[in-house]
This record gives C-alpha cells, sequence and structure tokens, in this order.
C-alpha cells in the first residue's frame, strides 16, 4: 500500500474518531459536568490513538517488504505498548478523571473503525436482505471440502478398509 492509498484508508478513521472524542466530551457534560482534565485526557488518548495506528500502519507495511518483518513487528509492538503504558501512567498522575479520559481516548478510534467498516456498510448496503443461509453451501469452498471428502471415501473404498473406519 502506497503513501497516498494509505492517507485514504486512515482519513475517515480519524475524522469517526475526532467525530467520537467530540461526542464523548458532550455526554462526560451531562454526566459529569465540566471537568477539563477530563477532557485534556480525552485529547491526549485520542491523539495518541492516532499516533499509535499510523505507527502500526507504517510497521506493518515495512514488515510486509522486508526479510525481517517479524523482528520489526515485535519492535513495533512494543513501542507502542510503551507509548500507551507511557501516556497513561502520566495522565493518571494528573489526577483519575484525566486517566478515565485517557483510556475512553484509547478507544475512540476503534470505535470508529468498528463503525466504518462495521456498522455503517452493513446498514447502507441492501445486499442482506436477499441472503439466504442455504447459499452459503454453494460457494466454491463448499465444492473443494467435499471433494476432499469424497477422495478419503475413494481411497477407503479402494482399499477395503471401509468397513473398519466405521
Amino acid at each position: 500500500m502506497d503513501n497516498l492509498e494509505l492517507k485514504a484508508f486512515m482519513a475517515p478513521i480519524f475524522k469517526y474518531g475526532i467525530a467520537t472524542a467530540c461526542l464523548m466530551a458532550a455526554a462526560s457534560m451531562l454526566v459529569i459536568g465540566w471537568d477539563p482534565f477530563f477532557v485534556y485526557g480525552l485529547t491526549l488518548g485520542t491523539s495518541v490513538s492516532i499516533v499509535n495506528h499510523i505507527l502500526l500502519a507504517y510497521t506493518a507495511n515495512f514488515c510486509l517488504s522486508s526479510k525481517r518483518g517479524p523482528i520489526f513487528s515485535i519492535i513495533g509492538y512494543m513501542m507502542r505498548l510503551i507509548i500507551y503504558g507511557f501516556v497513561f501512567y502520566t495522565s493518571y498522575k494528573s489526577g483519575i478523571t484525566s486517566a478515565m479520559g485517557t483510556l475512553l481516548g484509547f478507544v475512540t478510534l476503534k470505535i470508529a473503525i468498528y463503525y466504518y467498516y462495521g456498522f455503517k456498510p452493513g446498514f447502507a448496503s441492501k445486499k442482506y436482505d436477499k441472503a439466504k443461509l442455504n447459499d452459503l453451501d454453494q460457494d466454491e469452498w463448499a465444492k473443494t471440502k467435499e471433494s476432499k471428502n469424497n477422495r478419503g471415501s475413494k481411497i477407503c473404498t479402494q482399499l477395503n478398509i471401509w468397513d473398519r473406519v466405521k
């Protein structure tokens, strides 16, 4: 995936992630009132989540194009984990409401991904209306499985061991 495709892939996720953070901030005003530390934590968590998502994408691209992919995958994972831990610890030291906001900020991008790639296409399309469960057995995977099952029974029949198998 080149840089333009990556930006096009991540732009709607970031947009919906920031919108989710704004909705969480508005909902927090109704629940806990105006608390600037909560909003700071939510902003910090969302920002770190976006940065870590970019890090994840570039690490994945680098791992797929390099011979030492598994090593860089582990290093990238550890870097992201350390960033999450350091940011949460710093936020927790400033206050418990800031830490709660940071945790919710970490989740905002995941909610955006679930919404944009999971719920939104399912609700927007009509192709699920005519789908039948019986149609699932008519695809190529079912035919491949059936041919493999038949192959085993042919071998058992040729070797006259079918009676012993049953």
